[in-house]
């Protein structure tokens, strides 16, 4: 299928305890929750596309060249929601190094709900390895505080072994926390919101409202058996008869009432979770179309922004070693290999004092994308698009070019098994005048 593309590659208040000394006690040692930082909407965030491309016959020669060079290393662009397209990448930071950067976009949170044992955790699992989002479990958040030590686990440790829920504003405060420290922006909260507090909590408290909730729905007999199965070898403390009707009693008597609240919105999407979890992984893929789309759409925009930058490290590693691409430059041949493209970032010069007329020539273009498409084959997707290109030629008049461009990425394995993003082939060639 791919080869056949790349030949058609043309334009076509408090928890259940009531404890509010503890709420405050926890809270506190938990230290000031960062504000994850909130953008506009992603449509708004779709603005402001540059990209570099070659210069036309008006600029001097050492402009056009350092536009040129511009040019042959992509001529694409896309709006795009800069998301985190190399899926393999450590969120947490090793000693050492800095921490991840606080991604500046509106955070897209869904909530993945059901009851113990419904299959969640293995189900968010397959959505970020083949989507990119970042799994927060509350559960597992709740539990590694229970884990470090502090005087405050022991209180954690007792309420989950209770099967109550704890205070909305730790289980926040620990969300919040990990949000920020990802510096991505696409997340699954499993587990949580518990119960109507726990919601209004963290709406309150975040701004944030869901894209959706993902509601695992199995009956309680087929939960049971997986939980005793998995209290096997799990080693959770509430892995037991006694932990394990508790949480059901608790589920059904204060998460189920966050669901129904939801679906009165129209943001529940339910899964039939009694079959196996290929099937269920199959019929959630459909509710993630769209943030498969926004990865690509990302991956222009990192690609664009490395070439604005004569940054080849970044380019580099978002393209396929063997990226194969037919535009003017390469003088109607397949040009093939990186090695093509390098050339002109080697020849790229700094943008110079813009009050020189000789600086004229090296200011970046900007490029905007008209009646882009984007199309998705499996592994393999296409994306085609008018490239308007505004520019500055030598008389010191601004002028507009149109392209049609096509870019193809294939989703490709890491190390890891994640699977990321490749820029595989591109094309480009003049749009029809009007």
């Amino acid at each position: 299928m791919l080869q056949a593309l790349l030949r058609r590659s043309v334009y076509a208040g408090n928890g259940p305890s009531g404890d509010l000394k503890i709420v405050r006690a926890l809270s506190g040692a938990l230290g000031a929750a960062p504000v994850y930082p909130l953008g506009t909407s992603t449509a708004q965030d779709c603005v402001g596309l540059t990209s570099a491309s070659h210069e036309d016959s008006h600029r001097t020669k050492l402009g056009w060249a350092a536009s040129w060079g511009l040019a042959a290393a992509g001529f694409t662009t896309l709006c795009s929601t800069p998301l985190s397209i190399v899926q393999a990448e450590d969120a947490a930071s090793t000693s050492g190094e800095q921490p991840p950067a606080k991604s500046p976009l509106k955070p897209i949170v869904i909530f993945v709900l059901g009851g113990p044992g419904s299959g969640k955790g293995t189900q968010c699992e397959n959505i970020v390895r083949e989507y990119g989002f970042v799994h927060l479990s509350a559960g597992d958040l709740l539990r590694a505080e229970m884990k470090s030590g502090s005087q405050y686990g022991d209180m954690i440790a007792t309420m989950i072994k209770e099967g109550k829920i704890v205070p909305s504003e730790v289980t926040v405060r620990l969300l919040q926390n990990a949000m920020a420290a990802s510096g991505k922006n696409k997340f699954l909260i499993d587990g949580f919101p518990r119960n109507d507090e726990n919601r209004a909590a963290f709406e309150r408290e975040t701004g944030i409202q869901p894209e959706f909730v993902l509601f695992f729905d199995c009956p309680e007999e087929v939960m049971e058996a997986r939980l005793l199965d998995r209290g096997k070898s799990s080693g959770r403390s509430d892995d037991n008869m006694e932990s394990i009707r508790k949480r059901f009693k608790t589920f059904v008597n204060q998460s189920v009432p966050v669901v129904d609240h939801y679906d009165g919105l129209g943001k529940v999407k339910k899964v039939s979770a009694t079959r196996s979890k290929e099937d269920v992984f199959r019929s959630i893929q459909p509710f993630f179309t769209e943030f498969q789309q926004a990865n690509l759409l990302e991956a222009t925009q990192m690609l664009l922004d490395a070439i604005d930058g004569g940054d080849y490290e970044a380019y580099a590693k978002l393209c396929d070693e063997k990226l194969t691409a037919f535009e003017p430059e390469a003088q109607g041949h397949l040009a093939e290999g990186l090695g093509f493209h390098k050339f002109y970032f080697d020849l790229k010069k700094p943008v110079a004092d813009a009050a020189s007329p000789e600086s004229l020539a090296l200011i970046r273009p900007k490029s905007t994308i008209s009646s882009p498409k984007v199309s998705v084959y499996g592994d393999v997707a296409v994306v085609t698009y008018v490239r308007l290109q505004q520019d500055v030629g030598s008389s010191k008049t601004g002028f507009t070019s149109a392209h049609q461009e096509t870019r193809v990425w294939q989703r490709k394995r890491d190390g890891k098994g994640l699977a990321e993003w490749k820029h595989v082939h591109f094309h480009r060639s003049a749009a029809p005048s009007v």
